[in-house]
């Protein structure tokens, strides 16, 4: 089981050694990005097991549908995850990705995630070492609240440290170059990361050294706690 993650385009002009085409075929050929989730030759998904689903709707599994690639839809694709208990695999991929890969090459691997595989990237990020490295220098505040002259603090966790998570300000899931780089991070609450995603929140200005919000109607000038290194400059303006 994999995942298309990119439309298609023709490919390199470097022949595949060993591949049983001729070069002049390869050139005309067009391929796609492909995110791997599961083997299932041993435990596969039957057809007929998957129409007895309530979660699988997609046609071209409830009709049957044989192809190289078949466009699912999210719901019964997400499904198809859960039924082949893909999730361990999938985390241990990304814990490795993210390991050994730069934030470029990670970011170009998930550039196209879909919803859940973008909670799974920031998750992740934002409870490793970088993300931790932020809520460090921010004295584990929320630099939102701090901005609004309120308290900063969360609730204490057992160990004493005072509950926050990591944001990512540009979202993973643009694609933008940089947004995994620390500099694209702010330290904030809990109530606040929400507010962020589902509030009345955006970004209205992203410079060298300050992120300028707008929540609620207030204007609110955050600062970078990381700067950012030139390839992975995230000023923008946002109209």
């Amino acid at each position: 089981m994999v995942e298309i993650t990119s439309e298609a385009y023709l490919r390199p002009e470097e022949p595949i050694a060993n591949l049983d085409q001729t070069e002049e075929k390869q050139r005309r050929t067009h391929i796609v990005d492909i995110r791997f989730i599961k083997k299932l030759v041993s435990d596969p998904l039957t057809i007929d097991s998957l129409k007895t689903q309530s979660g699988i709707t997609d046609k071209y599994l409830v009709d049957s549908f044989q192809g190289s690639s078949i466009p699912l839809n999210q719901g019964s694709f997400e499904e198809l995850v859960r039924l082949a208990n893909a999730d361990d695999e999938i985390d241990a991929q990304l814990d490795k990705d993210l390991k050994n890969k730069s934030d470029k090459e990670i970011a170009k691997k998930y550039r196209n995630p879909n919803p859940r595989m973008v909670k799974r990237v920031s998750r992740k990020w934002e409870r490793g070492n970088e993300g931790e490295e932020v809520k460090k220098l921010a004295g584990r505040k929320c630099q939102i609240s701090e901005a609004m002259g309120l308290t900063p603090y969360s609730f204490q966790k057992k160990n004493g440290d005072n509950y926050c998570e990591a944001h990512h300000v540009v979202p993973v899931s643009s694609g933008k170059d940089g947004t995994l780089h620390p500099s694209n991070v702010i330290c904030v609450s809990a109530d606040r990361h929400r507010q962020l995603h589902y509030g009345n929140a955006k970004v209205v200005n992203i410079r060298d050294d300050e992120f300028e919000f707008l929540i609620d109607g207030k204007t609110v000038i955050v600062p970078k706690l990381i700067k950012g290194e030139k390839e992975n400059s995230l000023n923008i303006r946002v109209k």
